[in-house]
């Protein structure tokens, strides 16, 4: 019998090439009636680096792969309960902050954000975590 605490969502719901998965990392797991998201950073479909050097469109795209793996798993981005954020620079918090309220135009997430000295690519500037609602 599977374990019915966490479940991986199933290889064949998510093109994990497409989002430019590394080898080992789930990019969502469910359990307890929650998606739990790895972190994103800004890379499309492609796994190509979208915004070099600009925080305003790497968030952006960040907030567009959360939406796009929780859509792959029956949800979408309304469903984000809390998010942590991972910025290499505090200059980088207004541009996520920005991207975070449009996405989020009534009630946003619970969240935290945390500065770090780098991510695991020295081109992204943030990296996001989120936590979802899994619905019925």
């Amino acid at each position: 019998m599977p374990d019915e605490r966490i479940s991986m969502i199933n290889d064949e719901a998510v093109d994990y090439e497409a989002l430019a998965a590394v080898g080992g990392v789930s990019w969502l797991t469910t359990g307890g009636g929650l998606h739990l998201l790895s972190g994103q950073v800004a890379l499309d479909e492609s796994s190509a680096l979208i915004g070099a050097g600009d925080a305003a469109a790497q968030s952006e795209q960040i907030f567009v792969n959360i939406d796009r793996v929780l859509r792959e798993a029956g949800g979408s981005i309304a469903d984000v309960r809390h998010l942590r954020a991972f910025i290499t620079d505090r200059s980088v918090y207004p541009h996520y902050a920005a991207a975070k309220k449009r996405w989020f135009p009534g009630v946003v997430p619970a969240g935290t954000v945390v500065v770090v000295s780098g991510l695991l690519d020295e081109s992204f500037l943030l990296e996001v975590e989120a936590t979802a609602v899994a619905r019925d």
